[in-house]
């Protein structure tokens, strides 16, 4: 997978021999086409023994008097930096017509969009949308974000985010959580399951670093509503916890020790107080994604009496100083304590690579290539970790069904 400079898609190919010859009468004729079939286009390569790809080219309309660098895309992250995106190439022959292609493996389904001038725009002909909130926390602002969709053939359905009708429903409760050690509040959001008893036995305990992630983008209460239905994991409570600014976020989570103090000495010790819950680490998780994971991650090193399973969703191990990678901080912190009986369940898309746009603007690794690090590093050390490379990027479109499949895997010992 990768992207591709220059002309590849066939289509745009015989496009450009039509513009050749028929000039602006021509032009529209294609453009017609474009807006018929919609955006991105997608057209299956020559099958190979094991291997099935397509050519997936992303489109856009405007004057051919963009200067470059003015129009770039990234495909496969919300979170993409602008540095990192791709230059798009203008179809020779064309009254502004602008493409980037890619080649992808068939069972990838990922979002993109464009940036204009710097600012993130969406694919105005898309159909098939991703719709990302507006808020403080969100990478895009106060601004709602409509993220356009590429779903190749042999992308595997997911349904554990969709509200299933007939099935039992658990409770959301939110509020806020003030922290004197840390110096303000934060957004906390408590998931009860169906039938909750405060005065029975103690369910397992979930703890999931951004709450605003996890009840707006990727619907946690609905996946946990749904496996628990299928008898997948047991019934549970889950703490979905989170900042109301994206500034304080990307700080603290990046081994802010006063938030991780916080996290051991006041919501924990809140919880058991509060909900019936267990203290027993093999029943107690800590999760996140992105940051979050680099913050689940940490969580369990520091708390080992406590997180007894740690998962990280698409983590950004990558993120720090040349010197001071966040995999490379976890690999010290594990290096120097004692083993443990920790279980670690990773994943991360396939792609978050430099082919892509993901490698690091100093040189470093990649997301990719982080998350194998961190991973041969708990495989060196001797813990039970379950790793997973799922065809798609660092857009959270891939959230409900990897988080699905961490919690059935830590859970289905508890």
């Amino acid at each position: 997978m990768e992207a591709l400079d220059g002309l590849w898609s066939p289509q745009l190919i015989m496009w450009q021999e039509q513009l050749k010859e028929g000039g602006e009468s021509a032009f529209k004729a294609v453009w017609d086409q474009v807006f018929a079939q919609g955006t991105p286009l997608v057209e299956q390569l020559d099958e190979q023994v094991g291997k099935k790809e397509y050519l997936v080219t992303l489109l856009w309309l405007d004057s051919p008097d963009w200067k470059p660098g003015q129009l770039t895309c990234a495909l496969g992250g919300i979170l993409n930096s602008r540095r990192m995106a791709h230059p798009l190439f203008h179809l020779d022959g064309s009254d502004g017509l602008w493409y980037r292609t890619y080649r992808l493996p068939s069972q990838v389904r990922a979002t993109y969009h464009f940036f204009v001038n710097g600012e993130p725009v969406s694919d105005p002909m898309s159909q098939h949308m991703l719709i990302v909130p507006g808020n403080p926390v969100s990478v895009y602002g106060e601004q709602w974000m409509r993220l356009a969709i590429v779903e190749l053939p042999d992308a595997a359905p997911d349904h554990w985010g969709l509200r299933r009708p007939g099935i039992p429903q658990g409770n959301l409760h939110t509020q806020s959580f003030a922290s004197a050690i840390a110096g303000h509040d934060y957004s906390l959001s408590i998931y009860t399951p169906p039938d909750y008893r405060s005065d029975g036995e103690p369910y397992p305990l979930l703890l999931f670093f951004d709450e605003w992630t996890y009840t707006h983008v990727i619907p946690l209460p609905k996946i946990l509503d749904n496996l628990i239905a299928d008898g997948a994991i047991p019934p549970l409570v889950a703490a979905l916890f989170g900042h109301s600014r994206r500034e304080d976020r990307m700080r603290e989570m990046g081994f802010y020790e006063p938030f991780f103090t916080c996290v051991g000495q006041e919501l924990l010790p809140w919880m058991w107080e509060h909900y019936a819950v267990s203290r027993d680490p093999a029943q107690t998780l800590v999760a996140g994604a992105s940051m979050g994971g680099i913050a689940a991650m940490y969580s369990g090193l520091r708390y080992p009496e406590i997180f007894g399973n740690i998962y990280s969703h698409t983590g950004s191990f990558q993120a720090g100083p040349l010197t001071e990678r966040a995999y490379q901080r976890l690999e010290q912190a594990l290096r120097q304590r004692p083993a443990t009986a920790q279980r670690f369940y990773l994943d991360v898309g396939m792609l978050e690579r430099d082919e892509m746009g993901f490698g690091s603007p100093d040189g470093g690794p990649n997301a990719l290539e982080s998350n194998r690090m961190m991973h041969d590093v708990l495989l060196e050390l001797g813990h039970e970790v379950q790793y997973v490379e799922y065809p798609g990027g660092h857009d959270l479109l891939w959230g409900a069904a990897p988080v699905a499949d961490a919690l059935k895997v830590l859970l289905s010992k508890v």
